[in-house]
């Protein structure tokens, strides 16, 4: 038997981390629980173990496979403090990767919660940050969390596993 997984069928943004097993060693000179580490920081490590047919009265093992997933989370700060009527739904926010024309994130924030924003899982690498600004409004520099961000080019850059937080203010004029 073989335990992988299927690393093509991950969605974008999530890499294979660890696969641990636990087994019951029948072999050895103290029989009992074993762990053993099939795969680490996504490579295997070409460990293997006995699997042990049902009728020894040993349990089946229990492997856990770990993965790291990569997000990004666009947050837009609404300021309406002198007469303004825009909502979150008048800003489009945008996370495109650098020297593509493709957004790999693109709407706006659901919530005013400053917790929550237009979040996905995005692959490792570079991506500009834009948004639709209003008349009436002026808009912040992005500023960003979690990840190495330029706010002179507007471009943030994640690591495999980081989970980068941007945010955006508009206020009214």
């Amino acid at each position: 038997y073989r335990v992988a997984e299927l690393t093509a069928d991950l969605p974008t943004g999530v890499t294979l981390d660890t696969v641990v097993c636990t087994y019951t060693d029948l072999y050895s000179t103290v029989p009992g629980e074993k762990t053993v580490v099939l795969y680490e920081n996504g490579a295997s490590t070409g460990a293997t173990f006995a699997l042990f047919p049902s009728t020894t009265g040993a349990p089946a093992p229990s492997c856990v496979i770990t993965n790291i997933a990569t997000s990004l989370n666009l947050n837009k700060i609404l300021v309406n403090d002198h007469g303004g009527t825009a909502t979150l739904e008048s800003f489009t926010l945008t996370a495109t990767p650098t020297g593509s024309s493709d957004p790999v994130l693109s709407g706006v924030d659901p919530s005013a919660d400053p917790v929550v924003g237009l979040t996905g899982l995005v692959g490792p690498g570079e991506y500009t940050l834009t948004e639709t600004n209003q008349p009436g409004y002026s808009a912040s520099d992005w500023t960003c969390t979690g990840a190495t961000f330029s706010a002179a080019t507007g471009i943030v850059t994640l690591e495999q596993g980081q989970n980068a937080v941007c945010s955006i203010t508009n206020n009214d004029i």
